[in-house]
């Protein structure tokens, strides 16, 4: 493997885009931890994991409104480049640069906060980090916006949770609706089109001739997203359980 193998190497150009989404999304935190006492009556009397949880989400969310509408516009307009597996456009960079900003600063949290979040986030922190880090080669960047479409379920997770830890009186069809949709959209996002996407993506990357990625590159690439896809696959489990778990809790209630 040669100097143009080394990922550190190609990122060195983003280093101050990277760096600016990173300190965005400390203030982001910062930000939650000073507001967040100001809309919701509940927040001062959640615990400190709680409140690390509940600024970690707000920071989750800001990074899906940030990404997603930007993802779709490159789908929408540059779909059909999707196939060239080394293609640079502009706005795609400028995109990973924030969801690399991001995960670098949720791979932060997941380390010093490690016994909260668990193995699965941190694995899923790293996974991403080294598949938007390859996208900023610039490799696989069309694709790329693909993947970062998985954060669509995130506003839906997130408000679910918030809404349990910091609101009153909520009505039960409000987190029921709320819950479906999210079990939805993680489905057909996070499992669907994340099936479908790299099943395409496995087939340009190890089938197509003369491939222009390096060996160390494509499996890198490969490994990080077969571990975003079965994450996804677990977590989609334990949301059908604790659902299942809900509604027979509220059962026994009725």
């Amino acid at each position: 493997m040669d100097a143009s193998d080394l990922l550190p190497m190609y990122l060195i150009p983003h280093a101050s885009g990277i760096a600016a989404w990173t300190l965005f999304f400390f203030v982001c935190e910062w930000a939650s931890f000073l507001v967040s006492p100001l809309v919701s009556t509940q927040y001062r009397s959640l615990t400190p994991r709680n409140k690390v949880m509940w600024a970690n989400r707000v920071a989750s969310t800001v990074n899906a409104i940030v990404v997603c509408p930007v993802s779709a516009y490159i789908l929408w307009t540059y779909f059909d480049l999707r196939l060239r597996i080394q293609v640079e456009l502009e706005l795609s960079n400028y995109l990973f640069q924030a969801a690399f900003g991001y995960f670098l600063w949720d791979l932060y949290q997941c380390l010093r906060h490690l016994a909260d979040f668990g193995v699965s986030f941190l694995l899923h922190a790293l996974a991403c980090l080294g598949v938007y880090g390859i996208c900023l080669m610039p490799t696989m960047q069309v694709y790329g916006s693909m993947f970062l479409l998985f954060e669509l379920s995130s506003p839906f997770i997130n408000a679910v949770w918030l809404l349990q830890k910091g609101a009153k009186g909520v009505p039960a069809q409000v987190f029921t609706v709320l819950g479906l949709i999210t079990l939805l959209v993680f489905f057909l996002v996070r499992i669907v089109l994340g099936n479908i996407v790299g099943l395409e993506v496995w087939q340009e990357v190890f089938l197509v001739p003369e491939q222009p990625m390096s060996l160390p590159v494509r499996l890198f690439f490969m490994i990080s997203h077969l571990a975003l896809s079965l994450l996804n696959v677990f977590w989609f489990v334990m949301m059908i359980r604790y659902v299942l778990r809900s509604s027979s809790h509220q059962d026994k209630h009725e």
